[in-house]
């Protein structure tokens, strides 16, 4: 581990580094917690607008040392430097909660496979935004990216109890895991023939004509391709969800 010297609260001496996002931070997280090995990481979305470490990446940090025990320097809002030390992970019962709506998706991928890796089931349950900008919804965690990793041998089911929006929050997604007897390999490579196709609209706050005019105009788009089969999915239930239209 890097030697370090601190001094109110900062790392002094550190060298420059390259600004780190935040996927590097969640991956870095997720890798440390199940290895068991510390890193330090600095310059932390240094070149964002608000940079540093915002509510939404402070609670993945804080959500990954609470399963594993770790010991934490420089997690606060607004850091730019994390030193994060794990100990041991320990399945169990876990409810996080992301302030102003942030993404639960970009949460758990923090903690998701950190429990999933363990032959004791987990139970997670993360308030907070199940649509977000620039983080992939619920939907797409719920029935692509967890059906993918079950096919490495974990097994995991995803529930989306609430729909909730960035700033609005209210959301809650709830996750079991743990781990098959054996991990398998995987090969992706070969194209998928299109079986169905569906799009989903979900509004909040928002005017019922534009967002019916809206799926007109998708209608009209996707009658003009061949084999697309018409699929009308349940509406789901969340806070501030002004009568949201599904097609």
């Amino acid at each position: 581990m890097v030697k370090r010297k601190k001094q109110n609260g900062n790392f002094k001496n550190r060298r420059k580094h390259r600004s780190r996002g935040g996927q590097i931070l969640r991956s870095a997280l997720a890798l440390s917690a199940i290895l068991g090995k510390p890193f330090e990481m600095h310059s932390i979305r240094k070149d964002r607008n608000q940079s540093g470490l915002r509510r939404q990446h402070l609670c993945g940090v804080l959500a990954t040392a609470e399963i594993c025990g770790a010991k934490l320097e420089g997690a606060e809002l607004g850091s730019e430097d994390l030193l994060f030390i794990p100990k041991k992970i320990k399945a169990g019962t876990y409810q996080f909660a992301v302030d102003t709506g942030g993404s639960v998706s970009l949460v758990l991928q923090s903690v998701l496979l950190p429990l999933a890796v363990q032959k004791m089931k987990s139970h997670i349950s993360v308030a907070g935004g199940t649509y977000t900008p620039q983080a992939p919804t619920a939907e797409f965690f719920a029935e692509t990216l967890v059906p993918r990793i079950n096919q490495m041998g974990y097994s995991i089911q995803a529930e989306i109890a609430r729909a909730g929006f960035f700033r609005i929050g209210g959301g809650l997604v709830k996750v079991d895991c743990c781990r098959k007897d054996t991990f398998m390999p995987v090969y992706w490579m070969n194209k998928e023939t299109p079986r169905k196709c569906f799009i989903q609209i979900v509004t909040t706050q928002f005017p019922e004509k534009t967002t019916l005019k809206i799926a007109k105009l998708i209608r009209e788009e996707l009658s003009k391709m061949r084999n697309m089969i018409p699929c009308q999915l349940p509406r789901p239930k969340g806070r501030g969800l002004k009568k949201p239209l599904v097609d």
